[in-house]
Parts: C-alpha cells; sequence; structure tokens
C-alpha cells in the first residue's frame, strides 16, 4: 500500500474530500507520490546506514572508517568483515579478538601470547618468507594491540627438505622456470 492509499484510508471517514475524481482526487495523488518518493529514499539510505543490509555506498563508508578491510570482491564478505571490525571493544584486549580484527581484514597471520610477559608472536601459516604486504599487517597489528605489548614476528620458510621432495634435479626448478624469489615462497 502506497501513501496515496494510506492518505485516502485516513480522510474516508470524514466523507469531506472526493477521493476517487476531481482536484482532489489529483492533489491526494500527487501527495501520495511525493511521499513514497521521499519513502523510497529514506528505505535506501536506512539499508546503505546498517552495515548488515548496506550495498554500495552505505559498504564504501564504512569501509572509509576501517580502511584496513581488504575483502574487495563480494559485498556478504565486506559487510561480514565490518562487522567483525565493529564487534572488536576498544576497552579490552584479547588474542581472540586481534586475530578475528586480522581475518575481517584478509590477512593469513595469527596472533598467540608468548611465555614471556607482555610479549605476543605473530606468525605466518600460509606462506613462506616474509609477506608482501608486511608492512601493512605491522601497522595493522601495532594499531589493535595495546602500546605497552611488544611483538614478535615469525616468518616461516620453506626448508631443503620440501624444495628437494618437490624438485629432485637442478632440471625440474629449471623446468618449472622457479626464480630464487619463487623458491623462497614456495607453499611449506
Amino acid at each position: 500500500m502506497g501513501y496515496t492509499d494510506y492518505i485516502k484510508a485516513l480522510l474516508s471517514p470524514m466523507r469531506v474530500y472526493r477521493l476517487e475524481d476531481g482536484f482532489g482526487a489529483a492533489e491526494i495523488q500527487a501527495l501520495g507520490n511525493a511521499l513514497d518518493g521521499i519513502n523510497h529514499f529514506v528505505e535506501g539510505f536506512e539499508r546503505e546506514c546498517t552495515v548488515p543490509y548496506a550495498m554500495s555506498y552505505g559498504l564504501s563508508m564504512y569501509e572509509s572508517v576501517f580502511p584496513l578491510v581488504k575483502v574487495e570482491n563480494d559485498a556478504a564478505q565486506r559487510r561480514q568483515s565490518i562487522m567483525d571490525l565493529m564487534q572488536v571493544g576498544s576497552s579490552s584486549f584479547s588474542v581472540d579478538a586481534v586475530n578475528k580484527i586480522l581475518s575481517a581484514c584478509g590477512t593469513n597471520a595469527a596472533v598467540s601470547e608468548t611465555e614471556d610477559w607482555y610479549t605476543v608472536e605473530v606468525s605466518f601459516s600460509e606462506i613462506s618468507g616474509i609477506p608482501t604486504n608486511i608492512q601493512a599487517i605491522k601497522t595493522l597489528i601495532e594499531e589493535t594491540i595495546p602500546c605497552h605489548l611488544d611483538v614478535r614476528y615469525v616468518y616461516p620458510c620453506t626448508s631443503w627438505e620440501v624444495l628437494e621432495s618437490a624438485f629432485p634435479t637442478i632440471g625440474d626448478i629449471k623446468s618449472a622456470e622457479m626464480t630464487f624469489e619463487r623458491l623462497e615462497r614456495y607453499p611449506l
């Protein structure tokens, strides 16, 4: 039911206005159409202001507040990343909260506590060597955790055993067109 029908339903008990024809009906129709247009705009604005329903400019505005969200393809993934970031409270620090932030931002790092006081360890499990976006990851982690904590970064490296099992001879390395950089980052 649009606003035209709503206005007619409000005015019909009075029996003063001509609701179906004439100038009164045209005015009611014009007023109803204007209110329908405003309602359509407000519904779209309301949708874009709430993260679970945002589709376009609302997501972009939230991503400008959370500039480290790096999921670019799917609107549902973008919404989920922003909601994950919004659920982390600023008044307390926990390893789970930091890992949730890292996951929401599309990094493959994991934070864990160490036996040393005031020290956390950041490890990268899915890649070998230093990640190409390490500076962005460091910025994200160091903005997230309390400043009195020390951060240790652990970079796993490809072992000779892994390389020898994948490439038994130099000819295998050459046929795979592997460079030194690609060998360093060969999957663990």
